[in-house]
């Protein structure tokens, strides 16, 4: 603890020790609980604004208990302590206001401690606070007791048995119950509760925000007329000290900002600037207060990576990657390594990569200039070696690609002319030497069809064929009805003159494979019989 806030402190007790003239001014008991930041759970956004209220019911002479941000234990304790005032004589009035996460379940409703850690029906007695037993506090006054209830609107996960929020209340004889938005119920406790002479039924009916239950009556005054707060100086002192405390409590530059805002030359007026300093004026202050969108944390990281500095990923995001690179950059530019930057830092970032940017510009256009501009492939692969994504990237692969569409339809036309030789002598040796020159050309799959149709039967079997053909003793007669009908099939099978030729056989052969009969090029009976029918019936359609 700073030596001042033990000071302040000192001087906090010093202050209440005349217990006489307190007691005698004091109305009643403000206990104000404002849970914003919770260890393990979403926090409760403008809860710990409710420390505003217990400020102005301070001033108006209630005896303060709570504080922000406070642990299930701490909660229970500040009751305790409201518990005992009473036991031992303190009376009047009794304002209870808690602010932050609330849980529900089985008809009981809790005030969930900071260090709460999703809560089930079975645990939620250890890490939260029974409302049935904080009304049963404040019906110790009844008629003059309110409990105010701010229940977070940012949803949290609960265990099983229990739901986040505020359930059903049953609110004890002359109890008051309130409940709304954190801003709505401190407005509420600091500007319409403190009024004197007014039922709380009546203050309400201004506040349609505001949910009221229980004792509410029109009638009867919240507080009296005839109770009057501390005056001249001494309110002025407590109103003081009681900003203060609150101000310690919550720790945060807003509160130390709303203590300055009201006390300006008041007791705690230098510590509180001090503190406001060390909140403030830390790295990452500094940096939050810049407000960096998204876009320039991606322009940062990217600068940050251009200087060579791993940031581990550009995605906006400045996780412990970011931080680690901010600090490497800054150790090597000589400032002080906080991971953190300040709006000089990143001009200065910026110049260096819009630098070191330039230089390699100035590299990649004079490589371009020694290699892809002059145009032939090796030195435009050269280029792409080195800069893949550099500045004439698009247009040295254009021209690759130009290069390399040409060599293709090169290859392609050396292709067909191989093809066409081979084609055109027609035999096995020719074909074996495209294929041996092209393995995967255009026509291989043509190329080792015809081998096959080459290779035919065997030697034997073709000797065989030719000899039953010579047995048919065919006379040209004949043979030429037969080239007819093998010219009327589009077989080619050369001149219609009745003598077979290597055409002839070629066609004959053809005819076999369409049949599904072994291309020997010979004929035997049954398909000497054929092609003489189809002649036949040909000539008399």
């Amino acid at each position: 603890m700073p030596v001042f806030r033990l000071l302040a402190a000192l001087a906090l007790i010093a202050f209440v020790l005349p217990a006489g003239r307190a007691a005698a001014q004091e109305i009643g008991q403000a206990l104000v609980v404002g849970n914003e930041r919770y260890a393990r759970m979403v926090a409760a956004r403008g809860a710990a604004d409710a420390a505003q209220a217990a400020e102005t019911l301070s001033v108006e002479g209630f005896r303060r208990f709570g504080g922000a941000n406070l642990s299930a234990t701490r909660i229970r304790a500040e009751i305790s302590a409201l518990v005992a005032a009473r036991e031992e004589g303190a009376a009047g009035r009794i304002v209870i206001l808690l602010a932050g996460h609330f849980a529900q379940g089985r008809g009981e409703s809790w005030f969930l401690g900071t260090d709460a850690d999703l809560p089930d029906l079975a645990t939620v007695g250890a890490q939260g606070v029974a409302l049935s037993a904080v009304l049963a506090v404040a019906a110790d006054a009844p008629g003059g007791a309110v409990v105010l209830l701010a229940p977070s609107r940012r949803r949290f996960t609960a265990g099983p048995g229990l739901a986040p929020g505020l359930g059903v209340l049953e609110a004890p004889q002359g109890v008051t119950i309130l409940r709304g938005p954190v801003a709505r119920i401190t407005d509420f406790a600091q500007r319409a509760l403190p009024e004197r002479g007014v039922a709380l039924g009546t203050l309400v009916e201004d506040w349609p925000d505001l949910r009221a239950e229980g004792f509410v009556s029109t009638l009867v005054a919240f507080l009296p007329e005839d109770i009057s707060a501390p005056d001249g100086a001494a309110q002025r002192r407590a109103a003081d000290i009681a900003a203060w405390e609150s101000a310690l409590e919550a720790d945060t530059p807003a509160a130390y900002r709303r203590y300055l805002d009201r006390f300006p030359r008041g007791l705690y007026a230098q510590e509180a600037r001090a503190e406001l300093e060390r909140l403030t004026n830390t790295p990452e202050r500094i940096e939050e207060a810049l407000g960096l969108t998204r876009a320039q944390r991606v322009r940062i990281q990217r600068e940050l990576s251009d200087l060579g500095y791993d940031t581990r990923g550009i995605d906006g995001i400045f996780g412990p990657g970011t931080r680690s690179a901010i600090r490497a950059w800054q150790r090597d530019s000589g400032l002080t390594e906080t991971g953190y930057l300040t709006a000089a830092q990143i001009l200065r970032l910026a110049e260096q990569a819009e630098r070191r940017q330039a230089e390699r510009e100035r590299a990649d256009r004079d490589y371009w200039n020694r290699t892809g501009a002059q145009g032939d492939e090796q030195g435009l692969r050269a280029y792409l070696e080195r800069y893949p994504d550099g500045l004439f990237a698009q247009t040295a692969r254009a021209r690759l690609d130009r290069i390399e569409q040409a060599r293709a339809e090169e290859r392609a036309a050396r292709d067909d002319a191989a093809w066409r030789r081979a084609r055109d002598t027609d035999t096995s040796a020719a074909y074996r030497d495209y294929l041996d020159e092209y393995p995967e050309g255009r026509h291989a799959e043509e190329a080792r069809t015809r081998l096959d149709d080459l290779a035919g039967p065997g030697r034997d079997a073709i000797e065989a064929a030719r000899a039953a053909e010579s047995r048919l003793g065919l006379n040209p007669v004949t043979r030429s009805m037969i080239e007819r009908r093998l010219d009327a099939l589009e077989l080619d099978p050369g001149p219609v003159d009745g003598a077979f030729d290597a055409r002839t056989r070629e066609a004959i052969r053809r005819y076999q494979q369409s049949r599904g009969l072994p291309p020997t090029g010979y004929l035997d009976q049954p398909l000497m019989v054929e092609l003489l029918a189809d002649s036949v019936r040909g000539f008399f359609r």
